[in-house]
Formats: C-alpha cells, structure tokens, sequence
C-alpha cells in the first residue's frame, strides 16, 4: 500500500477516472473557531450541530462536514457550502445530484473518507489507544474469530480485534443494506483479506479490502465492492485543514 501524502489543505483531485479511489486522513485541530458554520453547513446539518449538548462533540460534528464537505466540493468544482449531501433510509450520507460513492468515519478527533466515482465503499477509523474488552465483540464475531483473539497474549488480540472490527464496519458500510446485515453473519481472513459470508445480504466475491495505518495513534480499514475488472487504483492523502 502507499504512503500517505501529506497536504496542507485538499489537493487537486482532478481527472477522476473510475478506477480511481481516495480514501483520506485528518485529525481535528484544538480551535475551529475560524470556521463559521453558517458558511459550512446546510440547514439540517445546523439543525443537528444544536443537538450535541458539549462543545467537544459540536466541534467533532463540524469538523467531519467541513472535512466531506471540502474534498467533495473539491471534486465536483464546488464551494463547501454548496455540496447538497442528503440522508438515505440507511442513514448513509449521499450527494443529491453527483454519482460519486462516499464514507465518513470518525474516532477520538481522527477522521478518515473514502470516494470512489463509481463503486460502493465502507471506511473506519478507531482509536488504538482506547480500552477494549474481547467482550466488547461478543454480538460481532462470529465463534472461530472469537478463538483466534482468545487463543493470542492481550497486546496481539487488542491488535487483531481492531483489524477485525474496522474491516467489518466497513463492509458493512459499504453494503448499505442497514440493519438487513448483521455483524456476526460474516467473518474475516487476512493475507489477503477476504470476507466468508453467511447472510443473504452480503455477497462474499468481489470485494477490495485494506488497512492503514495513517498515524500511530489511528488503525483505518476499506472496503470498495468491486468485480476486480478495471484494477482499482488507490490514492491515500493526508490532509491538514
């Protein structure tokens, strides 16, 4: 896999061809404020930023749209402001009147998009520093991943249980069938990785999947549902806003 590319600010992303797939990194700064939401946000995105309570959680709000808002207008020669993201019945993000394929994730002030001009795509970002308990997946893994983390010392189960988590969630994102898909229904290989289905609503083929370790306090995972046929080419950038 590339490195990442260090930007301080987007950079040109144009021509888009479809093969082509970016996933980009950023981690919010300690001030926004010289970015004036009115001038960001549509006006259900402000409907919501009035919802979080602490200044902590407005701010990880606002960050993450600036951030879409940012790349996505890059790329569809469009100011922040004027990118019309609408809410499908997955509660998945899409833009009202553009083609391009987009995930946001976010975890503890990183954040992490993929794009893609023509395939689906899941991302996830988690912190690596956080607490976790093998019991924290008991409703996601299924009994022989279970195994493999039990069967390691603390500090390689932790490992693999981030590896495992981020790729299931974006799988999942990427599936878009919402709560059709159930965690436990599908596990992991790794070397390549690959995913064994068990549900009705997840093909186990075609599938393009990764990690990446963007900073050392941050583990990402992708996933793009492709049939392998263009190759894709991935672009990896991280951005300072």
């Amino acid at each position: 896999m590339d490195a990442f590319q260090l930007h301080s600010g987007i950079p040109s992303l144009s021509p888009i061809n479809s093969e082509d797939v970016f996933v980009f990194f950023s981690v919010m700064g300690e001030s926004l404020q010289r970015y004036n939401a009115q001038q960001v946000l549509g006006r259900s995105e402000l409907d919501r930023l009035t919802l979080y309570r602490t200044l902590g959680k407005r701010n990880e709000f606002l960050f993450g749209r600036l951030f879409m808002r940012k790349i996505l207008g890059k790329m569809i020669n469009k100011s922040p402001r004027e990118v019309s993201i609408l809410i499908n019945e997955n509660k998945r993000p899409y833009l009202q009147e553009e083609n391009l394929q987009f995930n946001l994730s976010h975890s503890f002030g990183g954040f992490a998009l993929i794009v893609s001009p023509d395939y689906a795509v899941g991302v996830d970002i988690e912190y690596r520093k956080r607490k976790i308990s093998l019991e924290d997946g008991s409703h996601v893994f299924m009994p022989e991943e279970k195994a493999s983390m039990k069967a390691k010392d603390a500090t390689a189960a932790k490992e693999e249980f981030l590896l495992r988590w981020t790729l299931k969630e974006a799988i999942y994102k990427a599936a878009n069938v919402g709560t059709q898909l159930l965690f436990n229904e599908f596990e992991l290989g790794f070397d390549p990785p690959k995913v064994y289905s068990h549900s009705d609503h997840l093909d186990d083929y075609g599938w393009e999947l990764g990690h990446a370790f963007p900073h050392s306090d941050y583990i990402l995972a992708f996933a793009v549902k492709n049939s392998g046929s263009p190759p894709l080419r991935f672009h990896f950038h991280q951005i300072i806003l």
